[in-house]
């Protein structure tokens, strides 16, 4: 009977709160801004439905713009400041992204940064025609986020000591 009230106990608690991650504004090249957008969307969803809690730049620049933002982390170029606002946020991980197109072609490069350490964790690069990229997002999403939870490599060994 304690068994069960245990066992109804530990499935009523509240799951643990999600890990927050922060989807820095991604940045274009030669490709239309809106297409920029629906893909950083896709990678906010994407996130989310991973189980992560994705904030989006969209949702702070509501509260804050990234000048702000900026000047609150105490930092100047954008590139250098994404672990300085993600530290603000209380995010563990941020993803930032570049679209380009090349010929046909349009690429989504994704990079994962490990706030507190300022360490890039991960990157995932997807191609493809503009019209399909969105398709392969969430794919690029679960892999660029299941890399980041793989362990450190083991420390090097030893020395054998042979008596």
């Amino acid at each position: 009977m304690n068994a069960l009230v245990l066992l109804l106990s530990l499935a009523a608690a509240d799951p643990a709160p999600a890990e927050r991650l922060y989807v820095f504004s991604f940045v274009g090249e030669d490709v239309d801004d809106k297409v920029v957008g629906v893909l950083e969307r896709a990678v906010v969803d994407a996130a989310d439905d991973a189980g992560f809690d994705a904030v989006s730049h969209d949702e702070i620049g509501v509260l804050l713009d990234v000048e702000a933002a900026k000047q609150l982390a105490g930092c100047s170029a954008a590139d250098s400041c994404v672990a300085e606002i993600a530290g603000s946020l209380g995010v563990a991980r941020v993803i930032s992204g570049k679209v380009t197109r090349l010929g046909n072609t349009t690429i989504l490069a994704l990079t994962l940064t490990d706030a507190k350490t300022a360490s890039v964790v991960g990157r995932e690069t997807i191609e493809g025609k503009t019209s399909t990229l969105r398709q392969q997002t969430p794919a690029a999403v679960r892999r660029l986020l299941g890399a980041a939870e793989l362990p450190p490599p083991p420390e090097p060994a030893s020395p054998a000591l042979f008596v």
